[in-house]
């Protein structure tokens, strides 16, 4: 899996509007909004940077919803930036759709003549959100973290991955291939193999993505909401960095546990 692009998009976000702690049984039209800036290129098959607009609604199933006003603006000048409606992908099987899959509005990749696009977006910068959804305003601001610099140091058969913490970032997702850990961490340090059972992997790249305080938040205290006033869900960023690692061959070794 991708997972600079599972982080930016939807896996699941099913909110409960009224109890966090309980499935939600009842009808409700309070909104939720979950859209994730990165400054990452996004990789074949998801290139489009979406955001879900959503009522809340019931836990078995999901309803978009429409803005009359869906702005993005970078905080130091104004610059908005290109978000229009967009088409979400399917239910798996077509059956009911329980969680979104795609988004229903999406950030153009290449800035045009009156806004910018996500490749204009810079690790650093913060920026402003407003949506205008059936009467109800949401707002939000978020600043995208400086990209992670990890460097390695071999310690006899294991290789240790480290990088200096990044401001505002109390998060990180470590993706370790096939010879290390994967999943969210508070550290700053991974330990993986450097030895493969594999004749043919020479090397494994390592994937450091770290996140900003509004995801950070939303992870660590299971957050209904961050990043956002008005609505339930998520707006925050990431910024991830490849580092490739050498690795040396040993017939019969046994790799770490992922």
């Amino acid at each position: 899996m991708n997972w600079r692009i599972a982080l930016a998009t939807i896996s699941l976000l099913l909110v409960a509007a009224c109890d966090s702690s309980a499935p939600l049984f009842a009808r409700t039209n309070e909104p939720m909004l979950y859209l994730v800036l990165t400054t990452d290129s996004l990789l074949a098959p998801n290139t489009v940077l979406t955001a879900v607009l959503a009522t809340t609604g019931i836990a078995t199933a999901f309803e978009f919803r429409a803005a009359s006003l869906f702005t993005l603006e970078r905080t130091r000048d104004g610059a908005p930036f290109a978000i229009t409606p967009h088409q979400p992908l399917p239910a798996f099987g077509g059956g009911p759709l329980v969680a979104p899959r795609d988004g229903n509005y999406a950030l153009a990749e290449f800035a045009g003549v009156n806004a910018l696009g996500r490749s204009s977006l810079v690790a650093g910068e913060s920026h402003r959100i407003r949506v205008v959804t059936e009467g109800r305003n949401i707002t939000g601001v978020t600043t995208i973290p400086t990209h992670p610099s990890p460097s390695f140091t071999k310690v006899g058969d294991s290789i240790r991955v480290a990088w200096p913490k990044v401001a505002n970032s109390p998060l990180y997702f470590v993706q370790g291939g096939e010879v290390g850990p994967s999943g969210f961490t508070i550290d700053t340090s991974v330990v993986i193999a450097a030895r493969s059972t594999d004749i043919n992997q020479t090397a494994v790249t390592i994937c450091i993505s770290a996140v900003d305080q509004n995801y950070g938040d939303f992870i660590l205290e299971s957050r209904t909401v961050s990043g956002l006033s008005g609505a339930y869900g998520l707006f925050g960023a990431i910024s991830s960095t490849d580092t490739v690692i050498p690795l040396v061959f040993r017939r019969g070794n046994t790799r770490t546990s992922r």
